[in-house]
């Protein structure tokens, strides 16, 4: 005959360390599961200051451009509508302080060259003016910067030419969506007029962040000497 045999175990707490440890163990085989490769910032939110970077990773940014494998993406000059300061023109436009701002760093750029360089702005007034005054006439409205919500590296790509640096400038949220894209989790917002300088692979369709570069830091780039 047979017998039925009961087997029982003693229930036991789970040490809270034991638990952590293996709730980060699943976690990492689920990403490696997934195929997702993710860039890891350490405990920063926000990519780093270029304003800060090495000159060996200031001349990178340089050899990148110059290959035309950037896409630079700026944030508007300062918003009339969010400043004591004297409007351009229009109340939805930017103040005058930014459109200085904004001349000066269109001039940098210029010394960093423009020659392989496409540039596009959100139709909104404070971007097309800010594109205006940094680049005249050579920059193009294109709608879909000013409804970039999750999609802003992809449309970039669609539009950037091999070869070509691409220059854009939005809003940012925008610039904040990009960075959660390539792996931030909650990024600072960037101040006025700076730029996020991805390097980008136009083959893989492949972009990494190289860091936040503000205006006042710009001409770094420009005292670098590509050998």
């Amino acid at each position: 005959m047979n017998k039925k045999v009961e087997i029982t175990t003693a229930s036991k707490p789970v040490p809270a360390g034991l638990l952590r440890s293996c709730k980060i163990l699943l976690a990492a085989m689920c990403i490696v599961a997934s195929g997702v490769t993710v860039y890891s910032w350490g405990k920063s939110t926000s990519p780093q200051s270029l304003e800060h970077a090495s000159p060996v990773e200031l001349e990178n940014v340089k050899i990148a451009w110059g290959k035309g494998e950037i896409i630079a993406i700026v944030r508007h000059a300062e918003r009339c509508d969010q400043s004591d300061a004297p409007c351009l023109s229009l109340p939805d436009g930017i103040t005058a302080r930014g459109r200085g701002e904004a001349v000066r760093l269109g001039g940098m750029y210029r010394a960093l060259g423009l020659t392989k360089t496409d540039v596009f702005y959100s139709p909104v007034t404070r971007t097309k003016q800010t594109a205006t005054a940094m680049f005249n006439e050579k920059a193009e409205g294109q709608e879909w910067l000013a409804s970039c919500e999750n999609s802003l590296l992809e449309d970039a790509f669609k539009h950037k030419l091999k070869g070509h640096n691409l220059v854009l400038v939005t809003h940012s949220g925008c610039i904040e969506n990009v960075e959660r894209a390539l792996g931030l989790d909650a990024p600072d917002k960037p101040d006025y007029i700076s730029t996020l300088f991805l390097s980008v692979d136009d083959n893989d369709k492949k972009a990494t962040i190289l860091g936040m570069m503000p205006s006042s830091g710009f001409n770094a780039l420009n005292r670098t000497t590509t050998p």
